[in-house]
């Protein structure tokens, strides 16, 4: 997979490499990246929820690339839900924040040097920005998330409270598994299609499959989201594998990237 195209970019330094938007390297007051590569895990916790400290060192290296602290990092625990938190502070004053928020997927701020941050393996990450408002979100939205229109409620949120006008809100989605290998048994399919009727989501080869990042899409764009202010990257972690973390690909052994957007002063 070729990573440097019209829309995105692949930056190296230091033998790490993070793909970047173009249209948000446009905007100065804007810093934001994906890590690609397979060396480096963000795993925090594993899957009994013990902290892993060891790969706290992974963020430091990663976001000493952009003359980060990875310590400004903010980063919920997932719970594959819909629900939005907004932040206006930083809490830990020696370590990132990341088990202090529990239950949220989706981060929204409006506030200097807050890093963001979304980790995923497969998950669709979207990064949210309006310039007019100055406000950034980085929202995880996994099948589950999806199902329940995380990113929907995130620009809801983002007009509500920062009355930004869905218009002028651009999206950005990251790598993710894609409808060529998200495969569903027929129970998950039955539950998409009994709320995304359009038979263009869905695929029948061996199983159904079901193109959750066209769902996101078409979400933003009913929301009132222009469709020229919606960048797709467009590439599969399944079919990069061998460049990017997939937990379908590599089961138990997987590691997460990590997605980061940021507004500097």
């Amino acid at each position: 997979m070729k990573f440097d195209n019209k829309d995105i970019i692949l930056e190296t330094k230091d033998n790490i490499s993070c793909l970047k938007f173009r249209k948000l390297l446009e905007f100065e007051e804007i810093e934001h990246g994906f890590y690609v590569g397979l060396d480096l895990d963000f795993k925090t916790q594993d899957i009994n929820k013990n902290i892993i400290r060891d790969n706290f060192g992974n963020y430091e290296k990663f976001f000493n690339l952009f003359n980060l602290n990875y310590i400004n990092c903010i980063k919920p625990i997932f719970s594959h839900s819909n629900n939005v938190l907004l932040v206006d502070k930083k809490i830990n004053i020696n370590e990132p924040d990341f088990y202090i928020y529990d239950g949220y997927d989706a981060l929204i701020t409006n506030k200097d040097n807050l890093i963001l941050t979304t980790t995923s393996a497969d998950c669709n990450l979207v990064l949210l920005y309006d310039k007019k408002k100055r406000v950034i979100a980085n929202v995880h939205s996994g099948w589950k998330g999806t199902f329940s229109e995380v990113c929907i409620n995130t620009l809801k949120k983002m007009k509500s409270e920062y009355q930004s006008d869905y218009k002028d809100i651009m999206c950005f989605i990251l790598p993710s598994i894609r409808a060529c290998h998200f495969e569903v048994d027929d129970d998950i399919y039955d539950k998409f299609k009994a709320k995304f009727k359009d038979s263009k989501y869905y695929h029948l080869y061996n199983k159904w499959h079901i193109d959750l990042a066209l769902i996101i899409k078409d979400g933003l764009i009913s929301l009132g989201v222009s469709k020229d202010n919606i960048i797709d990257s467009n590439i599969c972690t399944m079919c990069n594998s061998n460049t990017l973390h997939s937990y379908r690909k590599n089961k138990d052994k997987f590691g997460v990237s990590v997605g980061f957007i940021m507004l500097r002063k």
